[in-house]
């Protein structure tokens, strides 16, 4: 996805890369240090990230053109999809998408794929040099008393329940990046849509402690990857070990096995 903002610098850290830091800090290191993580291509990752660029891209034009509530055409999904060389990826994407975009309610929507970058403060080089935390909002929604929420679809089967929400750093950047970006809004919430369950966890809201903390949290996970020979990075058991790209070497892994 083109950035606005030149892509991602050695002094940036997206949600993702600090909740895999969290989850399996020897993961972490192979695909974002080492870059020794094999690929773990799949049809149900391939799905989803079909699936995600679908729904901003096609929100995007609904939004643009105010025809956010009528259904997602076959045009409309077949030109917002690059095409995949694999027959069953392409079938479940048109698939899911379609049922997805119908699922969901767009009432309220006044933004997709919204990326942003919030300064985290000195990153303790030399130079001063800021660290950032950015990324992209899938959907952004205004509620009726003007309060706003961030959305972020998932494509999978493994469902966060509103305490882990409270903790997840993706929940937390959003929250963050969304009081900066909107900083007339009474409130500011997140909340998770399960696409493929039409289940949602959440919302959980911004809050100044929150927000004090996400941000030394993610500046100290950003001094982990820019000065990684400092640290130590494990081996962790978690739910997405069964396919990890490291799991034949992996020691926690195979010795738990």
């Amino acid at each position: 996805m083109n950035s606005k903002f030149g892509g991602f610098g050695k002094n940036d850290i997206s949600p993702s890369r600090w909740g895999l830091l969290l989850q399996c800090p020897a993961k972490a290191h192979a695909k974002y240090v080492a870059k020794t993580l094999p690929s773990e291509e799949s049809v149900p990752l391939s799905v989803g990230d079909l699936i995600h660029k679908a729904l901003a891209s096609v929100g995007q034009v609904k939004l643009d053109t105010h025809t956010l509530g009528t259904p997602m055409t076959e045009q409309e999904l077949r030109n917002s999809l690059d095409p995949s060389p694999d027959p069953e990826v392409m079938a479940k994407a048109h698939e899911l998408a379609a049922i997805c975009w119908n699922r969901i309610d767009l009432s309220k929507a006044i933004a997709f794929e919204t990326e942003f970058r919030v300064d985290l403060g000195e990153t303790g080089g030399l130079g001063g040099q800021h660290g950032r935390l950015g990324g992209f909002m899938d959907r952004v929604d205004k509620l009726q008393d003007g309060s706003i929420l961030v959305i972020d679809y998932k494509t999978g089967f493994d469902v966060k329940d509103h305490d882990e929400l409270a903790y997840d750093p993706q929940a937390i950047a959003y929250l963050i990046a969304a009081r900066e970006l909107y900083p007339q809004a009474p409130r500011v919430g997140f909340k998770l849509h399960y696409v493929a369950r039409n289940m949602t966890t959440g919302p959980i809201w911004w809050n100044e402690r929150m927000d004090a903390w996400g941000r030394r949290a993610a500046l100290a996970a950003l001094h982990r990857f820019l000065y990684h020979n400092m640290f130590k990075w494990p081996e962790r058991l978690g739910p997405f070990c069964g396919s990890c790209g490291l799991r034949t070497t992996c020691k926690a892994y195979t010795t738990d096995a």
